[in-house]
């Protein structure tokens, strides 16, 4: 994948956790048989939907190109009046950007103070951050080539699934847990945080865990 690809992708991350954040669900490289006609043979980077709120959104790079893809999809879009288009532009990648791959030490530690956490009902919100923080850096770990910058709730979580390290449950779990982490990080304070949300996060944790190189859940040989 190259710079300017990688770069579309990291914003399109961004612009699908901000949506979810607003209560969208957003379906990434949508099919053919997703979409509407008119959009002929048009795949936008996504489609969000809220009630009869239907967006395409399309991630571009800056370059001469962009201009005229923006007017060929309006073109599809006029008399649709029930979608909107959003177009969103990936400024050049930054060298330097990458987050650094925690060692699997480090993480179990994580781990730990996470389960101290989630067993005490009063620090529900400390452990649900936590524990998704420690889901990123698992996520990192194990395919450090695809997760090296921050992750939205719906990558991160597609990622992990389509590479077989959480099962299809274990995915809607995440889904779930993770748009209740998002309300509750960007200052929902009302969110309600069940006790069986953490204990799903804390058997998949475990699980991911388990995966790590050298980690002390491995039997020696």
């Amino acid at each position: 994948m190259g710079a300017a690809a990688i770069r579309e992708s990291e914003v399109l991350d961004s612009v699908v956790s901000r949506l979810e954040d607003e209560g969208f669900e957003v379906f990434l490289q949508p099919s053919a048989f997703a979409l509407p006609p008119f959009l002929n043979n048009y795949r936008p980077d996504a489609v969000a939907k809220r009630g009869d709120k239907k967006i395409l959104i399309e991630v571009l790079s800056g370059d001469g190109r962009a201009e005229k893809k923006v007017s060929e999809i309006k073109a599809l879009l006029q008399n649709q009046s029930e979608w909107e288009l959003r177009v969103f532009y990936a400024p050049p990648i930054s060298p330097k950007a990458d987050l650094d791959i925690m060692s699997t030490e480090r993480i179990e530690a994580e781990l730990a103070v996470f389960r101290d956490l989630a067993s005490n009902d009063r620090a529900r919100f400390a452990a649900l951050m936590t524990g998704w923080t420690i889901l990123e850096a698992v996520g990192r770990s194990l395919i450090p080539g695809r997760l090296t910058r921050p992750q939205g709730v719906t990558p991160l979580i597609s990622t992990l699934a389509s590479d077989g390290y959480v099962t299809p449950t274990e995915a809607d779990q995440l889904r779930t847990i993770g748009l209740i982490r998002n309300r509750a990080a960007h200052g929902g304070l009302d969110t309600v945080i069940d006790r069986k949300h953490i204990d799903e996060l804390s058997s998949i944790l475990s699980s991911l865990v388990a995966l790590l190189p050298g980690n002390s859940l491995t039997p020696s040989v």
